[in-house]
Protein backbone atom coordinates (compact mmCIF):
# COMPACT_ATOMS: atom_id res chain seq x y z
CA UNK A 1 0.00 0.00 0.00
CA UNK A 2 2.60 2.29 0.73
CA UNK A 3 4.73 1.83 -2.74
CA UNK A 4 0.66 2.67 -4.04
CA UNK A 5 0.93 5.88 -2.08
CA UNK A 6 4.18 6.60 -2.88
CA UNK A 7 4.04 5.91 -6.97
CA UNK A 8 0.76 7.74 -7.19
CA UNK A 9 2.23 10.72 -4.89
CA UNK A 10 5.46 11.21 -7.26
CA UNK A 11 3.05 10.81 -10.61
CA UNK A 12 0.47 13.36 -9.46
CA UNK A 13 3.34 15.64 -8.42
CA UNK A 14 4.59 15.54 -11.49
CA UNK A 15 1.41 15.86 -13.28
CA UNK A 16 0.89 18.96 -11.04
CA UNK A 17 4.39 20.32 -12.45
CA UNK A 18 3.42 19.98 -15.93
CA UNK A 19 0.21 21.69 -15.17
CA UNK A 20 1.60 24.52 -13.35
CA UNK A 21 3.94 25.08 -16.26
CA UNK A 22 1.43 24.64 -19.58
CA UNK A 23 -0.33 27.70 -16.92
CA UNK A 24 2.60 29.75 -16.37
CA UNK A 25 3.27 30.09 -19.77
CA UNK A 26 -0.33 30.75 -21.15
CA UNK A 27 -0.13 33.21 -18.76
CA UNK A 28 2.99 34.35 -19.95
CA UNK A 29 1.88 34.33 -23.59
CA UNK A 30 -1.49 35.67 -22.95
CA UNK A 31 -3.04 33.08 -25.19
CA UNK A 32 -6.36 33.51 -26.97
CA UNK A 33 -9.08 30.93 -26.92
CA UNK A 34 -8.43 29.15 -30.22
CA UNK A 35 -4.61 28.47 -29.06
CA UNK A 36 -6.10 27.60 -25.76
CA UNK A 37 -8.32 24.97 -27.59
CA UNK A 38 -4.64 23.74 -29.12
CA UNK A 39 -3.21 23.48 -25.97
CA UNK A 40 -6.07 21.43 -24.01
CA UNK A 41 -5.48 19.24 -27.07
CA UNK A 42 -1.68 19.35 -26.41
CA UNK A 43 -1.82 18.89 -23.13
CA UNK A 44 -4.23 15.60 -23.58
CA UNK A 45 -1.33 14.19 -25.74
CA UNK A 46 1.50 15.13 -23.15
CA UNK A 47 -0.15 13.52 -20.33
CA UNK A 48 -1.09 10.65 -22.28
CA UNK A 49 2.32 10.25 -23.43
CA UNK A 50 4.05 10.44 -20.13
CA UNK A 51 1.49 8.06 -18.81
CA UNK A 52 2.10 5.63 -21.68
CA UNK A 53 5.57 5.78 -21.10
CA UNK A 54 4.68 5.00 -17.17
CA UNK A 55 2.97 2.00 -18.44
CA UNK A 56 0.25 3.25 -17.04
CA UNK A 57 -2.13 3.42 -20.82
CA UNK A 58 -4.91 3.15 -19.09
CA UNK A 59 -5.07 5.69 -16.12
CA UNK A 60 -3.42 8.00 -18.83
CA UNK A 61 -6.99 7.74 -20.81
CA UNK A 62 -8.56 8.10 -17.93
CA UNK A 63 -7.34 11.65 -16.50
CA UNK A 64 -6.87 12.81 -19.93
CA UNK A 65 -10.64 11.92 -20.70
CA UNK A 66 -11.46 13.50 -17.29
CA UNK A 67 -9.74 16.89 -18.49
CA UNK A 68 -10.99 16.72 -21.85
CA UNK A 69 -14.81 16.40 -20.19
CA UNK A 70 -14.43 19.08 -17.89
CA UNK A 71 -13.24 21.79 -20.81
CA UNK A 72 -16.35 20.93 -22.66
CA UNK A 73 -17.96 20.89 -19.40
CA UNK A 74 -17.01 24.47 -18.87
CA UNK A 75 -16.69 25.42 -22.11
CA UNK A 76 -21.19 24.40 -22.02
CA UNK A 77 -21.33 26.37 -18.47
CA UNK A 78 -20.46 29.49 -20.27
CA UNK A 79 -22.76 29.47 -23.29
CA UNK A 80 -25.06 30.99 -20.57
CA UNK A 81 -23.02 34.14 -20.57
CA UNK A 82 -24.10 35.00 -23.84
CA UNK A 83 -28.00 34.98 -22.55
CA UNK A 84 -26.51 37.92 -20.28
CA UNK A 85 -27.63 41.17 -22.58
CA UNK A 86 -25.46 44.13 -21.55
CA UNK A 87 -28.16 46.15 -23.35
CA UNK A 88 -30.93 45.72 -20.30
CA UNK A 89 -31.16 47.26 -17.35
CA UNK A 90 -28.61 47.45 -14.21
CA UNK A 91 -31.27 45.47 -12.67
CA UNK A 92 -32.08 43.13 -15.35
CA UNK A 93 -28.61 42.69 -15.78
CA UNK A 94 -27.10 42.50 -11.93
CA UNK A 95 -30.10 39.61 -11.96
CA UNK A 96 -28.91 37.29 -14.39
CA UNK A 97 -25.39 37.98 -13.02
CA UNK A 98 -26.42 36.63 -9.64
CA UNK A 99 -28.33 34.08 -11.22
CA UNK A 100 -25.26 32.52 -13.36
CA UNK A 101 -22.81 32.72 -9.84
CA UNK A 102 -25.48 31.21 -8.04
CA UNK A 103 -25.71 28.53 -10.55
CA UNK A 104 -22.04 27.67 -10.88
CA UNK A 105 -21.93 27.67 -7.42
CA UNK A 106 -24.44 25.29 -7.06
CA UNK A 107 -23.19 23.55 -9.82
CA UNK A 108 -19.36 22.97 -8.55
CA UNK A 109 -20.45 22.01 -5.17
CA UNK A 110 -22.08 19.39 -6.27
CA UNK A 111 -19.47 18.40 -8.61
CA UNK A 112 -17.06 18.13 -5.97
CA UNK A 113 -19.17 16.99 -3.82
CA UNK A 114 -19.82 13.79 -6.20
CA UNK A 115 -18.10 13.82 -9.11
CA UNK A 116 -14.25 14.12 -7.19
CA UNK A 117 -14.70 11.15 -5.01
CA UNK A 118 -15.99 9.35 -7.34
CA UNK A 119 -13.91 9.61 -10.46
CA UNK A 120 -10.63 10.16 -8.26
CA UNK A 121 -11.52 6.54 -6.54
CA UNK A 122 -11.91 5.07 -9.62
CA UNK A 123 -9.00 6.48 -10.98
CA UNK A 124 -7.47 5.24 -7.93
CA UNK A 125 -8.84 1.67 -8.74
CA UNK A 126 -7.63 1.62 -12.34
CA UNK A 127 -3.81 2.76 -10.26
CA UNK A 128 -3.87 -0.23 -8.46
CA UNK A 129 -4.94 -2.52 -10.92
CA UNK A 130 -2.86 -1.60 -13.52
CA UNK A 131 0.25 -1.35 -10.78
CA UNK A 132 -0.63 -5.01 -10.51
CA UNK A 133 -0.80 -4.69 -6.62
CA UNK A 134 -4.86 -5.71 -6.30
CA UNK A 135 -3.84 -9.02 -5.23
CA UNK A 136 -1.41 -7.59 -2.29
CA UNK A 137 -4.10 -5.22 -0.96
CA UNK A 138 -6.78 -8.19 -0.99
CA UNK A 139 -4.80 -10.39 0.49
CA UNK A 140 -3.85 -7.82 3.45
CA UNK A 141 -7.33 -6.48 4.09
CA UNK A 142 -10.68 -7.77 4.75
CA UNK A 143 -13.48 -7.03 2.35
CA UNK A 144 -15.04 -5.15 5.08
CA UNK A 145 -11.86 -3.31 5.19
CA UNK A 146 -11.95 -2.52 2.51
CA UNK A 147 -14.82 -1.15 2.62
CA UNK A 148 -14.69 1.17 5.25
CA UNK A 149 -11.25 2.27 3.96
CA UNK A 150 -13.10 3.30 0.37
CA UNK A 151 -15.86 4.93 2.45
CA UNK A 152 -13.25 6.94 4.09
CA UNK A 153 -11.70 8.32 0.81
CA UNK A 154 -14.90 8.99 -0.66
CA UNK A 155 -16.30 11.29 2.42
CA UNK A 156 -13.02 12.82 2.59
CA UNK A 157 -12.51 13.51 -0.77
CA UNK A 158 -16.18 15.12 -0.84
CA UNK A 159 -15.30 17.25 2.40
CA UNK A 160 -11.60 18.66 1.09
CA UNK A 161 -13.61 18.95 -1.89
CA UNK A 162 -16.52 21.37 -0.67
CA UNK A 163 -14.62 23.09 1.77
CA UNK A 164 -11.81 24.32 -0.25
CA UNK A 165 -13.94 25.19 -2.60
CA UNK A 166 -16.36 26.99 -0.29
CA UNK A 167 -13.37 28.91 1.59
CA UNK A 168 -11.71 29.23 -1.74
CA UNK A 169 -14.67 31.39 -3.47
CA UNK A 170 -15.62 33.38 -0.34
CA UNK A 171 -11.96 34.61 0.39
CA UNK A 172 -11.41 35.57 -3.48
CA UNK A 173 -15.21 36.40 -4.32
CA UNK A 174 -17.14 37.09 -1.43
CA UNK A 175 -16.85 40.46 -1.03
CA UNK A 176 -18.20 40.93 -4.84
CA UNK A 177 -20.79 38.54 -4.20
CA UNK A 178 -22.14 40.54 -1.12
CA UNK A 179 -21.71 43.73 -3.29
CA UNK A 180 -23.40 42.36 -6.19
CA UNK A 181 -26.26 40.75 -3.62
CA UNK A 182 -26.64 44.62 -1.89
CA UNK A 183 -26.82 46.16 -5.24
CA UNK A 184 -30.04 43.87 -6.40
CA UNK A 185 -31.61 44.89 -2.75
CA UNK A 186 -31.20 48.39 -3.20
CA UNK A 187 -32.48 48.48 -6.75
CA UNK A 188 -35.65 46.21 -5.63
CA UNK A 189 -35.73 48.96 -2.97
CA UNK A 190 -35.89 51.75 -5.21
CA UNK A 191 -38.47 49.99 -7.53
CA UNK A 192 -41.14 49.48 -4.97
Amino acid sequence: MKKIIISLRNNLIILGGLTFGVDVLLDALDIQPPIILVMIWSGFLIILIFFIIKSKLLFGLYISALILSLFFLNRKKLKFLNTINTSQSCYEYLGKLQEMIKNNVRFTTRLLGIGLPFFGYVGLCIFIFESNMENFILDTYSSKQLLIKSIMILVSLSVIGIVSFRLSNYLVYGRLITKIDEMIDELDQLKK
